[in-house]
């Protein structure tokens, strides 16, 4: 079997590793989840499974990461940006929101 290797320097294994089993869950029926929790003019995004390192820098960009129980880890952002970025999680790496 092959290691994962990015065909140029921006992309880690891990992150490719991460994003092939999101599509194998969502190609499944079972895409891997993110919970959303509104907490007044913010939103905590709650995630389960690591996400490669590009989708980890936008959320970092539009908010702060938070510890949070009952998830690997969270992102504190406006709820004015929620939309757009569940949008671009689920477009790039299928995961489904719930709340």
């Amino acid at each position: 079997m092959q290691d994962l290797i990015a065909s140029d320097d921006r992309q880690r294994p891990c992150d490719l590793a991460w994003r092939i089993q999101a599509a194998f869950d969502a190609a499944a029926g079972a895409p891997q989840r993110l919970r959303t929790v509104a907490a007044g003019a913010s939103v905590d995004l709650e995630l389960f499974s690591p996400i490669p390192a590009f989708a980890e820098r936008r959320l970092a960009v539009k908010g702060d990461k938070v510890a949070r129980p009952r998830c690997l880890f969270a992102y504190t952002l406006p709820a004015s940006q929620v939309a757009l970025e569940l949008a671009e999680l689920a477009d790039k790496l299928w995961l489904a929101a719930f709340t």
